[in-house]
């Protein structure tokens, strides 16, 4: 069952600490609309079994929700070392094209200019 994530931010300024007005949910459902309609029936909920109380509800800006991803290989680091021969090697290539282009400018101006 695919797992999804609800960000719940509420209104105005806090602290500034960093999370401020931040609640994360993680959890389960079949869907993204089934993720929706248990994030609101979370918010709709009263009374002992509610989530949350009457306050925190109306001080809800809004709330994001999005399903999580899972790959075989979660993340990647790309070391410098990796990609940088190549990234001088295109930098060497396109200067060697940009003089050859000049070269050839300035090959055509002086056959233009001597050959008349």
């Amino acid at each position: 069952m695919p797992k999804f994530l609800a960000i719940y931010r509420q209104n105005g300024g806090c602290d500034y600490t960093i999370g401020c007005g931040l609640k994360v949910d993680v959890f389960q459902a079949t869907s993204m609309d089934a993720a929706i309609a248990s994030v609101t029936e979370g918010l709709i909920k009263t009374g002992d079994d509610a989530e949350f109380g009457d306050e925190e509800v109306k001080s809800l800006r809004k709330v994001d929700v999005y399903e999580i991803a899972v790959c075989e290989k979660p993340h990647a680091v790309l070391e410098p070392l990796a990609w940088m021969p190549a990234r001088q090697a295109a930098h060497e290539k396109a200067a060697r094209e940009s003089a050859e282009a000049k070269e050839r400018a300035e090959l055509e101006r002086l056959k233009r200019k001597y050959e008349k």
